[in-house]
Parts: structure tokens; sequence; C-alpha cells
């Protein structure tokens, strides 16, 4: 539609394999899941008394090549806008067509220490298991100014539900993942493909919160603010959680 024009005025990237297609179907698929995101997004700043153009820095870590990130610059000035992904050849596209900054992993929490305002991962953790969300959650938390939030997303019980949508192996796999999960709260399988530790993750929301609650160093508390069951695309569960102080009690709203 004319009102969402906006989003292809900077190119769309050949390996983007968020959009399928230039079909009116996908392309239309793909501005929804842009602004949908940046609903949630806003919505988060809200529960905690923020606005999404008040932060002074934001970070969208697994950025890929742009799908969010895209839409950000309509709500904050690009200079405010950090982004990181493991693919180098992506945030450098992202830096270089939408004027965002490009973070190298190996700088999020350290020289980016208490650095943002916002930290977002869209289907991040949902690819990797118990371990590396470890690592990954301490230097986020690390390079949140108190105050900060972060918005990050899971495959939970909803998502498992359905995951024959992933494809056949996960069809023919489903009654056994399902039963681990149900039994434990978590299940990860790592792709026979990649060399990396990189693959499928679900968690109950019992299992995470109880993960994460062993991650953060004393001196930084992430405070649930909210969780909603399947918020995105009626598939990954959203949390969003805010540093704050040891004796400040946020309520988690759903």
């Amino acid at each position: 539609s004319a009102e969402n024009e906006w989003l292809f005025v900077d190119e769309v990237h050949y390996n983007d394999f968020m959009l399928n297609s230039t079909s009116s179907q996908d392309v239309a698929r793909y501005v929804d899941g842009t602004t949908n995101f940046i609903q949630i997004l806003e919505h988060a700043m809200e529960l905690c008394g923020r606005d999404l153009g008040s932060a002074s820095g934001i970070l969208e870590i697994g950025c890929g090549y742009g799908r969010i990130v895209r839409a950000l610059p309509e709500k904050i000035t690009p200079d405010r806008i950090y982004v990181c992904d493991v693919i180098e050849e992506a945030s450098d596209f992202c830096a270089r067509e939408f004027g965002v900054r490009k973070a190298n992993g190996d700088e999020i929490g350290t020289t980016l220490r208490e650095c943002f305002d916002v930290v977002y991962l869209l289907s991040v953790f949902t690819h990797l298991d118990e371990e590396h969300i470890t690592q990954l959650w301490q230097k986020i938390t690390q390079s949140l100014r108190p105050g900060g939030i972060l918005v990050l997303t899971l495959h939970g019980p909803s998502s498992a539900a359905q995951m024959e949508n992933y494809g056949k192996h996960w069809e023919q796999q489903k009654p056994g993942i399902l039963d681990t999960l149900n039994k434990t709260g978590y299940y990860y399988e790592k792709y026979n493909y990649y060399s990396e530790n990189y693959g499928m993750s679900w968690f109950s929301r019992d299992r995470f919160m109880n993960l994460i609650g062993k991650m953060a160093p004393p001196s930084i508390q992430m405070a649930p603010v909210y969780f909603g069951e399947a918020a995105l695309d009626g598939h990954q569960d959203v949390f969003v959680f805010r540093r704050t102080a040891p004796s400040d009690a946020t309520p988690v709203h759903q």
C-alpha cells in the first residue's frame, strides 16, 4: 500500500530470505512482519513509561538484512541505532543502506557497556542452546543502561504445536520433541548442515525464566515486564525485561 512504500525506498538485499519474492502477497507479509514488530517495540516502551523516539541508543542483535531496522528511522534518528549480526555482510549492508551504526559482537557488553536504552533480538534465542543463550544474555545485560529495556522472542509450546510448518523433518520429529518439551521444558537440535552450534530450540516459559534467573551478576537485575504467548505472528513468544535496581518491583503484563 502507499502508506508503506517508504519501507522500500532503500534496497532489499538479494539474500534477505524474509522476502520470498516480489509478489504482492509476499511483499505484504514482509511489511506486516516489519510493522508488527515495531508495534511490539513501541508497546514494550509504553509499558516502561517510555517512547521509542526518546531512546538515546537502540541495538538490534541479529539484524539480518534489515527487515526491522529499515523501519526504525521513521521513529528514531539512525545515528542512535546500532546493528549486529554473525553475518558480517548483513550488518555491513544495514549500516550502508540505512545509515545506522554497526556493532561487532565482541563490543557488546564491553566497549559498548551500559550504552543502550533498548536491545532487541527477533528470533535469535530461537536458534541457540542454553549455553550460548547464557553467554549472550550476560553480554546483553551488561550493554543495557540502568532502566534499559530488553525485548526478545522465543519458540514456546505454541510454536512447538505447529513445528510442521518448518518442514518434513520437524513434522516427523514433532511427537518426540513435544514429549521432551513437556517433560523438561526445553528442546534443542543443531542443524546438521552447520558447523557452528546453531539450530532450533523450544522453551517453556518456566524453564527460560529459571535459566536467566541464574545468569546475570548480582549487580545487574532484570525485571520481567511483559510476556505474550505467541504474540509475534501467532507463533513466537515475546518477553520484555527492564534492567533495574534489586528493590524495584515491576508488574508482569500478559
